[in-house]
């Protein structure tokens, strides 16, 4: 007897059950158990993966350097070991010139950017042959390849056979910069002519533009329709390109523009805009998730919303003949200096808004964060779940804010309409057509907060010891990644000798790491996000005894981590360099710190 998984066919947790090695109810229930986590704000682990000055992370893979190696930890698989690349194996670099960054991780090809105080170029391997195995590590990499510098605006993207590399050039004829790409075959290294993304507007990447690869195509969304303010309009659009990256030619562009909203809605906090294209599970459908803060109809109050638009370049799109909206005053006084945008508004069904509640799990009106304190936010469009990182100055921890996840959701609710008893009817397009899930109903959730304030010490200690404080005073950088299963955080002082430390925040009920200590937290679940509840005078003293040593403790622990990944020394005192001049490709597959310290928890709800 089969399960049937249409709701989730297209998640990646169940796409292997077709072939008959994983149990249909296992991997269904894997992506509820998934999805319910986040929406109720109680990851399952915590882990400190590494210590690195920077790293990357996508598709469940760690990139992070450590010292002279760059490190690469499969984090949904919950390896014991880590894949080890020497810089020298990497690239024969010249004198001086020092691995600068990571910039981007996919499909086992990994890109980093080498720097000295006169050049920089950007060095791009397949590593994805290089596995545990000898003599898949003296193979060593299949593809290679070394490309210009970029002393501009940029980004890459790739697949498993091409690599796409966008550049926001200048355009002396145009007298303005606009986003130029070049396909790269990754085993040939051929290059694509040029293509120019024409009235494409935006530069700020996950804020106005994002770039994707789907299914071997590139997706460019910009939500800016017009590069100034013009100053009479009427509508906003998104603005969309698809390029198939093996035909990567001007006549295979297609180009399109969605509506996004109507300006009359109200203004927008620019500082909260937040913009990606994600992959429905359910359908499959590539969509748009945008996260905007307006002053709905020029109220003085705040809303947050989250708004999803399907990206389908198949569909035949009606043009609307009427170019300008009728019965309004303001197109008499345009001009042939004006270039107004308009469209009639689309219906907005309850399946593409999710506004955010403005209660509090414990009953009390949810504070607005500043940008200054919301140090990474996304939307988790399959979970139906928004995801901040937070310093919050409400609940402090040895006299500082504290480091939690604020978390917003929203369930399915009735399709009845209570008045008849009867399903909602639905809502209909431009041709009188019920458009889909039109009649869903959902129910925003209270917002809700992790750790909760009387989480055991230490979590606590965990989460905000010294080094991953003093980011707060805006002393030190936080950097944040995530997927649909876990989230890394990398805080500390840009300077700290031994690197920040990287933390892993699971969710997935699948990811296991053996030899986690068990955390109990179902004292602490029913005050989730509420005020500390009243306590005597010698409970709240103990506790912070416990803290105090729960933080003496992570501190040791972290000494010691580093230790571990320091250069040996000689006798002499200089540092051993055995094993840095193999030749390029060769690798070595080290056991990570943590499978022996366990510097982390496993925490206990149920």
């Amino acid at each position: 007897m089969s399960i049937p998984k249409h709701n989730a066919k297209h998640a990646k947790k169940v796409k292997n059950i077709t072939t008959g090695d994983v149990v249909y109810s296992k991997s269904l229930n894997r992506v509820h158990l998934l999805q319910e986590a986040f929406a109720q704000a109680k990851p399952l682990s915590i882990l400190t993966l590494g210590y690195s000055p920077d790293f990357f992370y996508r598709q469940g893979v760690l990139c992070y350097v450590c010292h002279d190696t760059i490190r690469i930890l499969h984090v949904h698989q919950a390896r014991q070991n880590e894949k080890v690349i020497r810089m020298t194996a990497l690239y024969r670099a010249p004198s001086g010139m020092q691995l600068f960054d990571i910039v981007h991780y996919q499909d086992g090809i990994l890109t980093c950017r080498f720097a000295n105080a006169d050049t920089a170029l950007m060095l791009c391997v397949d590593i994805s042959g290089i596995d545990h195995t000898a003599e898949e590590r003296r193979a060593g990499f299949k593809r290679r390849l070394i490309l210009e510098p970029s002393q501009v605006k940029y980004f890459v993207r790739n697949n498993s056979e091409y690599l796409i590399r966008g550049e926001y050039v200048w355009k002396p004829a145009l007298g303005h910069s606009e986003w130029v790409l070049v396909s790269i075959n990754l085993s040939s290294g051929r290059r694509s002519d040029e293509l120019q993304l024409h009235n494409f507007y935006g530069t700020d990447i996950g804020q106005t533009i994002c770039f994707e690869l789907f299914h071997g195509y590139l997706y460019a969304v910009s939500s800016q329709s017009t590069r100034e303010v013009e100053e009479i309009d009427w509508s906003s659009f998104y603005v969309c390109y698809r390029i198939p990256v093996d035909r990567f030619r001007k006549e295979n562009v297609q180009r399109k523009r969605i509506w996004r909203r109507q300006h009359r809605e109200g203004p927008i906090n620019d500082a909260y805009l937040n913009i990606s294209l994600q992959q429905d599970q359910q359908a499959g459908a590539i969509t748009i998730v945008e996260a905007r803060q307006e002053f709905l109809n020029g109220g003085s109050e705040q809303t947050r919303s989250f708004y999803f638009s399907p990206l389908d370049f198949t569909e035949e799109r009606a043009t609307n003949k009427s170019s300008l909206p009728t019965n309004d005053i303001l197109v008499s006084t345009l001009d042939k200096t004006n270039r107004p945008h308009y469209e009639p508004a689309k219906p907005r069904t309850a399946h593409t808004v999710h506004t955010d509640s403005k209660a509090h799990e414990s009953g009390h009106l949810r504070n607005e964060c500043p940008p200054s304190k919301n140090k990474y936010r996304t939307y988790l469009f399959n979970a139906s779940a928004s995801l901040d990182l937070i310093h919050d100055d409400c609940v402090l921890h040895n006299n500082k804010p504290q480091l939690r996840l604020r978390i917003g959701s929203r369930t399915p609710a009735s399709p009845l309409d209570p008045s008849t008893g009867r399903l909602y009817a639905p809502l209909l397009d431009h041709n009188g057509a019920p458009i889909p899930n039109s009649i869903d109903r959902y129910r925003s959730t209270p917002t809700k907060l992790w750790p909760p304030v009387d989480a055991p010490p230490q979590l606590l200690a965990f989460l905000n010891d010294s080094d991953i404080a003093s980011d707060i005073g805006g002393r030190g950088k936080l950097t944040a990644m995530s997927d649909d299963s876990t989230l890394i955080i990398a805080a500390g002082p840009p300077d700290c000798a031994h690197g920040r430390p990287l933390l892993l925040i699971n969710f997935d009920p699948a990811i296991r790491f053996r030899g986690l200590p068990k955390l109990d937290m179902r004292e602490s679940c029913g005050a989730m996000g509420g005020e500390e509840r009243g306590k005597g005078e010698k409970e709240r003293e103990e506790r912070e005894r416990k803290q105090e040593e729960a933080v003496k403790d992570v501190r040791r622990k972290c000494s010691e981590a580093q230790a571990l990944r320091k250069p040996k020394t000689t006798r002499d005192g200089r540092e051993d360099r055995a094993g840095l001049g193999a030749r390029l490709g060769s690798m070595d597959v080290e056991k990570a710190w943590w499978a022996e310290m366990m510097n982390g928890f496993e925490f206990v709800y149920e």
